[in-house]
């Protein structure tokens, strides 16, 4: 699996055993893409998948909260009175949960490898002019030859601001 559709959670089906195997697929690509140092796009796009389903759950985190709670018993020397929720999940809400709770971990276990693999790059990576410079250095081409190939692979660049705590940019 290449990609995974932005609504990845509800998308199709929506039963917890095939979303984990669609999760597991898009994983297994992305892993591959990472083994071989290929971030882009894959490592921005888990990112916003992470992010979305981190959103979805304290959404519905809050939203179960701002319902009315019944008093289910009084305790303790201290008084404490404890409150169970009136709203109970139907069974769709149960399967997303799941989904929920099997990707988000691997996401981020995924995700953390993929900002070690962005440091290792960064860190490594040392960019310097040769010959001329550009009227403006904020474009130019970049040259990368590789000494097994008999080809030079040319890139036009222009940068703009970035945060480096973002890998992919924006």
């Amino acid at each position: 699996m290449k990609k995974l559709q932005p609504d990845w959670f509800t998308h199709n089906w929506l039963d917890a055993e095939y979303q984990k195997y669609v999760v597991m697929a898009y994983l297994q690509a992305v892993q591959q893409n990472f083994t071989e140092y290929k971030l882009c796009p894959d490592l921005p796009e888990l990112r916003s998948h992470y992010d979305a389903g981190i959103r979805f759950a304290r959404g519905k985190g809050t939203l179960n909260a701002a319902f009315p709670k019944r008093v289910s018993r009084v305790s303790g020397p201290p008084p404490r009175i404890e409150y169970k929720s009136e709203v109970t999940d139907p069974d769709f809400m149960t399967e997303v949960d799941a989904i929920m709770e099997f990707a988000l971990p691997r996401f981020q276990a995924l995700l953390t490898e993929g900002h070690q693999r962005w440091a290792d790059i960064a860190q490594s990576l040392t960019l310097a002019p040769v010959g001329l410079l550009p009227l403006r250095p904020e474009e130019g081409y970049l040259l990368i030859h590789a000494t097994s190939q008999a080809e030079t692979q040319v890139y036009y660049f222009s940068m703009r601001l970035y945060s480096e705590q973002e890998p992919g940019g924006d």
